[in-house]
């Protein structure tokens, strides 16, 4: 069994949504990384997606968007809510909707084999350029939410993986209050996606910081191929 990793699929259904002001590298995305997902991964491994899966509002639509990666390799698909997965209601409701090999984390976790794996879709920090006084109340709720997470997923002595949509560095490239949380509970990978554009690649902090694996792995930023996360 291999645990991989990708993020920011942006499917749509309907068709009425898409990624093309980002630039060609969305050109037939949807389309490469089926083709690359199914030539690396299989049956019985391991997929993480942290968020923006679907740009469907509605479960129903959004269902089409899940099934597609369900029926792709891997037997269980973790996912957990980007700031587009509008679809995702409440976690009771998404778990219920699901098909069956996607597993929604929220406010839980999941133990395989040495991981324990958790998440939260996290938020914008206060020391971020982008960061506005109406992120404030998104930003400590969110905290909280990880927060209480990684106390759980510390329970249970094992290694932790964290799944996070905005990365816990700022569009520039500096630390902040999720980066410090990661390293003050001993995380060893951190997955995260969100950015879409080269600069903020080209200031992401990628790699090993304080004992933490940080990873970025929006889809357009791996080029469409899901990494393998080293275990």
């Amino acid at each position: 069994m291999k645990i991989w990793a990708i993020s920011d699929l942006h499917f749509s259904y309907s068709g009425r949504y898409d990624m093309k002001k980002f630039g060609e590298i969305w050109n037939n995305s949807k389309e490469k990384l089926i083709s690359n997902w199914r030539k690396k991964i299989s049956r019985e491994d391991i997929v993480l997606l942290p968020g923006d899966l679907s740009w469907e509002y509605e479960m129903q639509t959004a269902y089409h968007d899940l099934k597609q990666i369900a029926i792709l390799p891997g037997k269980k698909k973790i996912i957990t809510r980007g700031n587009h997965d509008i679809w995702w209601d409440n976690i009771t409701t998404v778990k219920n909707s699901v098909p069956a090999s996607i597993i929604p984390l929220a406010e839980d976790i999941i133990e395989i084999d040495d991981w324990v794996i958790t998440g939260s879709m996290g938020w914008i920090s206060p020391n971020d350029p982008v960061f506005d006084v109406l992120d404030r109340n998104s930003f400590e709720k969110e905290y909280e939410i990880a927060r209480k997470n990684l106390a759980k997923a510390k329970l249970t002595n094992k290694r932790i993986i964290y799944l996070i949509h905005f990365p816990p560095f700022t569009t520039d490239g500096k630390e902040t209050q999720f980066s410090q949380l990661m390293m003050d509970n001993s995380v060893s990978v951190c997955l995260c996606g969100h950015f879409h554009m080269p600069k903020e690649w080209a200031s992401f902090q990628s790699g090993v910081l304080n004992g933490v694996n940080f990873q970025l792995v929006s889809t357009d930023y791996l080029g469409h191929d899901p990494i393998e996360i080293n275990t």
